[in-house]
């Protein structure tokens, strides 16, 4: 399910949809960007639940996010058969990804609060791979090539260069172009 969190208390990650994983317990950012070429991104947030959860709701007596779930036939490794949990800012400083949207030479990534340091500069620690579907009426679809359709797998892609302006981090990447899906890993912070 998803969720347009629309409550100041819940901080930096309000004014945003979050999105939830029956499957893996996750909860996820999530970014729509409606237009001439629709899309989205989606990013995990640092949570795991004790099940599979599948409802948000804001509390209105304190502007959490209270999330319930159960596991049944699916659900995270060694989960609890259903959960209730709350999710709550606490007010901490910690950089948050709020949103991450294409542009037209790669990807731009908006945090909480300004990126600082020097690892957030350096495009030797970020990477990107890309990969199309292939559309049946089978359900799901291995990865494939975009640079040969023919070929199981993704392609890597080369990062040019990283530019940060205050909570703005740009990711130009080589060769741009209409794929369905991007996966882009920065692991500045850790």
């Amino acid at each position: 399910g998803q969720l347009w969190v629309d409550d100041p208390r819940f901080g930096p990650l309000s004014g945003r949809y979050l999105h939830t994983s029956f499957g893996k317990g996750w909860m996820y950012g999530l970014a729509i960007e409606d237009g001439e070429s629709p899309q989205g991104a989606i990013w995990k947030l640092p949570f795991q639940f004790d099940a599979g959860i599948q409802r948000l709701r804001i509390g209105p007596h304190d502007g959490a996010v209270y999330a319930v779930g159960l596991s049944g036939w699916q659900g995270p490794g060694g989960s609890k058969d259903g959960c209730l949990e709350r999710v709550r800012w606490t007010g901490s400083k910690e950089l948050v990804l709020k949103g991450a949207r294409v542009v037209h030479d790669g990807v731009e990534l908006e945090f909480s609060g300004d990126v600082t340091g020097s690892g957030a500069r350096d495009a030797a620690r970020y990477s990107a791979k890309r990969w199309n579907y292939q559309w049946t009426r089978n359900y799901g679809s291995a990865h494939y090539s975009v640079l040969d359709p023919a070929r199981k797998g993704e392609d890597e892609v080369a990062v040019k260069a990283v530019t940060v302006t205050g909570a703005r981090v740009h990711v130009a990447l080589e060769d741009m172009c209409v794929v369905n899906q991007l996966a882009l890993s920065f692991p500045f912070g850790k």
